[in-house]
């Protein structure tokens, strides 16, 4: 994925999660490749079939499905499933969190940029680099900045 390989990095998830079906790290990473990829509802199921798997699986995922909503306009539904996670802390997490409620128009985005910058002082100097790195895909690295934007960061 580091090599932007997208194709090659999911069907070698699909061949890890067909040998092993029970391996939840796997099918985690495999839905949120296929989200930020573009993949959303085969993303989405996947993402689904683990928690169904595994109620308890890697925290990360509602991340995963935090972006989902959020690409999709629902906020709220970003929001819950962010709130899910077990990395409040983490800085996708922020950065989604933040978006979300910019998108709202809640008091509390700017709070969340506040901890965006705790936790990643150095967003600012190339936030839309940082977020074409974590979401992968232009259009999303653009949906998320026009989030940040509203909860009132400033970016190019």
């Amino acid at each position: 994925f580091s090599r932007r390989e997208f194709a090659a990095g999911i069907a070698a998830l699909e061949r890890a999660a067909a040998l092993n079906p029970n391996d939840t790290v796997v099918r985690a990473t495999l839905a949120t490749y296929l989200i930020r990829t573009g993949e959303f509802e085969h993303g989405l199921e996947a993402a689904r079939e683990t928690l169904e798997r595994n109620p308890l699986a890697p925290g990360y995922l509602y991340t995963t499905i935090g972006l989902r909503h959020y690409l999709a306009g629902d906020y709220d539904g970003a929001l819950d499933a962010l709130a899910r996670t077990r990395y409040q802390e983490d800085v996708q997490t922020l950065i989604l969190q933040a978006a979300a409620e910019g998108q709202l128009k809640r008091p509390g985005a700017r709070d969340r940029l506040e901890a965006l910058r705790e936790a990643d002082p150095g967003f600012e100097d190339a936030p839309m680099d940082e977020l074409r790195r974590y979401f992968l895909l232009e259009d999303s690295a653009a949906a998320v900045a026009t989030g940040l934007r509203l909860a009132g960061l400033e970016i190019d």
